[in-house]
Formats: structure tokens, C-alpha cells, sequence
């Protein structure tokens, strides 16, 4: 029932996205287990993206990461960078799923879908192993979306409403299994898109910019789990963070800017 509101909410909700450089992109969604109660296994999250650098075959990303219940990455691995159309998905988010069993990375597609040729009634192709197959369309707000059903051999992996004019998953339902083949399922849908002026744009970026440059200087890779603070790091970090977060009072890095000065 509660994953139904969920969908029937964000059905309501979704908003029409031009995805050009400066667009700001809000995604909400959860991750919960088939099997036991949602409350008991539940995880929400927020992503928010900045696109930059748009082209015909891809675009740069800069992401923020909220997450609730069930664990999460500290403030350090909860921002990144990314290019798309890498068939590594280096840089991408993640979530960060506890269970009693033990802890489980959950990857993020990105919402950015390029494609050439573009998509057409009846599309199919083969990709990373699996079939792909445009289903037909169907309206989400005031855009219309292709819908697209992915699967293997073993039956739906995914399935996603891609905007008919724009490289944009406006809604994804994925199959994931963890641990020893426990089944849960992934959401997320687009609930905010909004065109940030010029001096927006640049006042996020340089904000990114400095949040990925302190965590470089700090030699800390992104996504690891046991990240050690010793007092170097820590010196550096109460050294150098103000000058960043100080500048931070709006916009995606808001909560994170604000974690980062607490542990600090």
C-alpha cells in the first residue's frame, strides 16, 4: 500500500524538465524489501543534480545525496561528479543500505538517458547483457514518456518512463537482489526541475567545485565505507572547511555543508 501512495503521488506530481545546462533536478524515491514490513526495511532518499555542460550525446552531473533510515554515507561521500555515458558509472551515487546480514552498496542509474538512435514505438536492443524494449507511452504530468521494460533470463530488471523530449527517466521501478537473493525494489520519480539563472548556476558549481576539491585534499576516495579521520585529516578539514561552507546557504549542499561543520 505504501509504495502504491508513493507511486500514485509522484504520478500527480511530476513535472515537465528541459535538461539544459544550469537545470536544477530533484529526484525523491525508496528502496524497501519485498518480503516484512516497510517500516522495518525501508529507505527514502532525495538525489539532486545539477546538469552542466549539455551536448547531443551526454552531459556533465554534480549530485547531492540524502538518506533516511536504514544507515547512510557520512556528509564526505554524499556529493560527486560525473560524466554520462560511461559505461563504468564512476563517480555515480550510491546508496548505503544496513541490514542485520550485513552492509550493501545500492547503484543509482542515472536519470540521464542518451541514446542514438533515438526511441521509437517497438525499439529493442541489447545492452551490458540486457533486452530492452520500447513498450509504448504513457502521460506523467503534462509530459508524455516512453516506456521502457528491461529484462534477462531471468525476467523484468527494470522499468522506466523516459521523456519523449528529453534525455530524462522520469520514473524508474528496478528489481534488486541482495544478500542471498532477497528481493527488494528500487523507486525514484522526478518531483522538482528548475532553470537556474547564470549567477545560480555558478554560485552551485563553485560550490561543488570546492566541497570535491577539500575532499581530494583531504585523500579521501569517494564511497568508502571506513573512512579514517585522524588528526591530520581533522586538522585540515577544521582548517580549510569554513572558507567552503560559508558560501554554502542555499541549494542541494545546504544539509551537507551543515553535517560537514558538525563533525568538524
Amino acid at each position: 500500500m505504501h509504495a502504491l501512495l508513493l507511486a500514485l503521488a509522484f504520478a500527480t506530481a511530476t513535472p515537465s524538465a528541459t535538461v539544459e545546462t544550469g537545470t536544477q533536478l530533484v529526484f525523491k524515491g525508496n528502496f524497501v524489501a519485498e518480503k516484512g514490513s516497510a517500516a522495518e526495511t525501508e529507505k527514502q532518499f532525495q538525489l539532486s543534480l545539477l546538469i552542466t555542460d549539455v551536448r547531443p550525446t551526454g552531459a556533465g552531473v554534480y549530485w547531492a545525496l540524502e538518506e533516511q533510515g536504514r544507515g547512510g554515507w557520512s556528509w564526505i561521500h554524499r556529493f560527486g561528479q560525473y560524466h554520462t555515458g560511461r559505461a563504468d558509472a564512476e563517480g555515480q551515487p550510491t546508496l548505503l543500505y544496513e541490514r542485520a546480514e550485513g552492509t550493501n552498496e545500492i547503484q543509482l542509474l542515472s536519470p540521464l538517458f542518451y541514446r542514438d538512435p533515438p526511441l521509437a514505438e517497438g525499439t529493442k536492443w541489447n545492452e551490458d547483457r540486457f533486452d530492452h524494449e520500447v513498450t509504448g507511452t504513457e502521460k506523467l504530468g503534462d509530459a508524455t514518456a516512453w516506456n521502457v521494460e528491461v529484462s534477462n533470463g531471468y525476467g523484468l530488471k527494470r522499468s522506466m518512463l523516459i521523456d519523449q523530449r528529453n534525455p530524462l527517466i522520469l520514473s524508474l521501478k528496478e528489481n534488486v537482489f541482495i544478500g542471498q537473493g532477497e528481493k527488494h525494489e528500487l523507486r525514484y520519480e522526478l518531483v522538482s526541475a528548475t532553470p537556474l539563472d547564470a549567477v545560480q548556476a555558478a554560485a552551485h558549481v563553485t560550490a561543488f567545485d570546492s566541497l570535491l576539491a577539500l575532499r581530494n585534499r583531504l585523500g579521501i576516495v569517494p564511497g568508502t565505507r571506513d573512512t579514517k579521520w585522524n588528526d591530520e585529516r581533522l586538522s585540515l578539514l577544521r582548517e580549510q572547511l569554513p572558507s567552503v561552507t560559508t558560501k554554502i546557504t542555499e541549494g542541494p549542499l545546504a544539509t551537507i555543508a551543515r553535517d560537514a561543520e558538525r563533525d568538524a
